[in-house]
């Protein structure tokens, strides 16, 4: 990790690096798991380009998630300048039946949600994918 990055991670969350490693990401962005010195552990998306590649959505996305479901969503520590820094989540094993059935009873609990229309407030994406959300009466 470069220098200019680290110093705006540690400047946004006003907090020195202790260690990182990268971690997988694709679509034009760097992925990498943060130490901090005030015992944070976070999760980095940094847009490889100069603009925001998309994380500034997804940051209201995961925001959206968190506030309307009952999903395990990360705590968003920064959004913005081309960086998403959240609380790093850990697993808790392998993706077994068990948790295939607990993820699919919380996915029709949020899709099982009560709105007035279909739709959402805003256009969305699916990975590097737009995604229109006009708010419409009609599901088709």
């Amino acid at each position: 990790m470069n220098r200019k990055l680290i110093a705006q991670i540690e400047i946004a969350l006003g907090t020195e690096i202790v260690n990182h490693r990268s971690l997988p990401v694709g679509f034009g962005i760097v992925g990498m798991r943060l130490e901090f010195a005030d015992g944070r552990q976070a999760a980095l998306k940094a847009s490889k380009q100069s603009h925001d590649a998309g994380l500034g959505l997804e940051a209201f996305m995961l925001r959206e998630l968190k506030a309307n479901s009952n999903l395990p969503i990360p705590e968003i520590f920064y959004s913005g300048d081309g960086l998403l820094i959240m609380e790093w989540m850990r697993s808790g094993g392998s993706i077994n039946t068990k948790v295939q059935r607990h993820a699919a009873e919380l996915l029709v609990d949020l899709h099982a949600r009560p709105f007035e229309q279909f739709g959402y407030s805003q256009d969305t994406v699916i990975g590097p994918l737009h995604q229109p959300n006009p708010l419409t009466d009609s599901w088709i």
